[in-house]
């Protein structure tokens, strides 16, 4: 199985920064089953020079556009639970985003969660905890 993506000159590529910046190649149309090893490699097909480092694969990613509705689902539930609004914050968890992550996102993160464990204004772990380790 062979997936090829144009970066760089090539027709059709995404642009490549003369500086360092982080480049983000998506590819999601690999098969769901069928693959036990998975192997990257990069090809310069012209004269230059490429820096890479810090490759990273992620079993799910989300483009820009998603992760910035996705932060503004989470202020928005986090700002319902803060008020009072269960029901409200019950609603929004019932829409498709919040249920898309739970269905395809583990609870067990590839990384360490960025918050140091339940949020101590409640002194325990709730629902919007969890969203936020599924989010994440």
């Amino acid at each position: 199985y062979y997936r090829f993506a144009a970066v760089g000159g090539l027709a059709g590529g995404r642009p490549l920064a003369a500086a360092w910046s982080q480049f983000v190649l998506q590819v999601d149309d690999l098969p769901d089953t069928g693959l036990d090893a998975l192997r990257v490699r990069f090809d310069l097909l012209g004269p230059g020079t490429v820096e890479i480092d810090e490759v990273r694969v992620f079993d799910l990613a989300f483009d820009e556009r998603q992760r910035e509705q996705l932060t503004r689902i989470v202020d928005r539930l986090d700002r319902q639970i803060g008020d009072g609004d269960v029901g409200g914050c019950l609603a929004g968890l019932d829409a498709y985003w919040p249920r898309y992550l739970e269905t395809f996102v583990s609870e067990s993160p590839a990384r360490p969660p960025t918050t140091g464990g339940p949020d101590p204004r409640r002194g325990r772990t709730g629902v919007m905890d969890r969203v936020r380790r599924l989010w994440q």
